[in-house]
């Protein structure tokens, strides 16, 4: 009696995250998320992926069919390549849906906190039976976490972190808010966002940044930008605040930056050099 109530917790711990099914010897991934396709290749398990999207970085010395974005998806060529699941993230506009609809089983992961993308790891771990790479994945990328955190928070560390901008110099940006997980990433690393409310990300004109008055300016680039032109002559009609008043601009770049799996923590490691 004992052995099946313990069994009955088990089975209900495990309910309550994403149901998934038992995984398959012969499991055949298609990932449409680049975040997750690292996550599958960081529990290695990358030789079970039998197509990415066109934003995966594929792994070293596979030739894996790209399958376009989520608006562009050719639903066709996916099922010629007889998945057993879909793996991709949750997103209003995202395939699931049509895949479902098409027979395919899909796994939905969610990208949007924190700690949720490590909850994703585990889950990843369950999908493909690899449950303690994908427990110890998520321990490692905690651990890492933890010894990148200031000993001691800076002072005057209201900070800005843009992924877009508009003009020459600047006139429009979009920003990290802290509703999503770049901005619980920028608490982790003690820095303030300058927002303190609203959604994951915001669109700020160059009279609000003004006001924001932010001690420190972070511009996120998945690509390589150019660094023959100073960062200052983007911001020269910002003198009066304080990140361009001390010349505290940075720029950050490389495509893992943007990405909400194992692969945060290059941005981690980044930032914390900064603060």
């Amino acid at each position: 009696m004992a052995l099946r109530t313990l069994a009955l917790v088990l089975c209900v711990a495990c309910s309550a995250t994403e149901p998934v099914k038992a995984p398959s010897a012969q499991m055949r991934i298609v990932s449409l998320s680049p975040a997750l396709t690292d996550t599958i290749s960081a529990l290695g398990a990358a030789d079970k992926l039998v197509g990415i999207s066109q934003y995966c970085s594929a792994p070293r010395e596979s030739n894996l069919p790209r399958l376009g974005g989520v608006q562009d998806l050719p639903l066709e060529a996916l099922i010629r390549l007889k998945p057993n699941v879909v793996v991709t993230a949750d997103s209003k506009h995202g395939p699931a849906e049509k895949l479902k609809k098409a027979g395919l089983q899909v796994e939905i992961f969610s990208e949007g906190r924190l700690s949720q993308i490590l909850e994703g790891f585990e889950q990843m771990g369950r999908l493909i039976g690899r449950q303690e790479q994908g427990q110890r994945l998520r321990h490692q990328i905690q651990k890492k976490l933890t010894s990148l955190q200031p000993k001691i928070k800076s002072a005057n560390n209201k900070t800005l972190m843009i992924f877009s901008t508009q003009g020459e110099p600047v006139r429009q940006a979009w920003v990290v808010g802290p509703g999503g997980w770049l901005g619980d990433l920028m608490l982790q690393m003690g820095l303030d966002n300058v927002l303190v409310s609203g959604p994951s990300y915001a669109q700020l004109s160059a009279e609000s940044i003004l006001i924001l008055k932010p001690d420190l300016i972070i511009e996120l680039n998945p690509h390589q930008v150019d660094r023959s032109t100073p960062i200052i002559n983007r911001w020269k009609n910002f003198v009066s605040i304080p990140a361009v008043k001390n010349n505290r601009l940075y720029r950050l770049s490389g495509e893992a930056l943007l990405r909400p799996g194992p692969r945060l923590i290059e941005l981690a490691q980044a930032l914390a050099k900064l603060n």
